[in-house]
Parts: C-alpha cells; sequence; structure tokens
C-alpha cells in the first residue's frame, strides 16, 4: 500500500526523499507509543522509520489510510509543528497514526 495526498502523491516517496521528520504514534487503551524518524526504506507491505541506530517496522500489509491535511477550519486539531497526518490502520486493525513534522 501506498499513502498519497490529495493531489495522488506518493507520500512515502516524498517523506524519504525530502527526509521529513516522522513521528508513529501507536495508542492502545490508555498507552501510546510513539517513534520520530526518517523513512529509511517503504514498500507495499512495509514502513521502515529510522533515527541513529534505531528502527521502527510498520506493518502496510492489507492496510487502509486516510490523510487529514490543514484546512480553513483547522479539522479541529492543533496543527503546530505538523504538515499534515496519514492514519493508517492495518489488518489486525491497530491504528498507527503518522505525522509529518514541520520542522
Amino acid at each position: 500500500m501506498m499513502i498519497h495526498d490529495r493531489e495522488g502523491r506518493n507520500l512515502l516517496q516524498i517523506w524519504k526523499s525530502q527526509r521529513r521528520k516522522i513521528r508513529a504514534e501507536f495508542c492502545a487503551g490508555n498507552i501510546s507509543v510513539w517513534f520520530t524518524g526518517n523513512v529509511e526504506s517503504y514498500s507495499e507491505v512495509e514502513l521502515v522509520l529510522s533515527r541513529g541506530g534505531d528502527q521502527m517496522s510498520i506493518s502496510l500489509f492489507c492496510a487502509t489510510y486516510r490523510v487529514v491535511e490543514p484546512d480553513g477550519n483547522a479539522n479541529g486539531m492543533n496543527w503546530r509543528g505538523i504538515a499534515r497526518v496519514a492514519i493508517v490502520t492495518t489488518d489486525a486493525d491497530t491504528s498507527c497514526t503518522l505525522y509529518e513534522l514541520d520542522c
């Protein structure tokens, strides 16, 4: 699965080529885990973020996504420091929010 913006551009390719900072956040119940890094690699079934010597692998196998971008009413979000958000739901029904940081 590839993640596309409103204009149909591949966000994973853009994030990798421009070395954009991405924060991945997983929430389950009252537990939240997050990781901030750059796109190391991606394919139809996996996204790998890295920082220093650490990596996080996110399964994209049979995933769905929704991209949220700032608009006139700010979609009810505080967009300070965030360029756009991709909400990915995996085949295991786990949700991962990918924040493209504006830095």
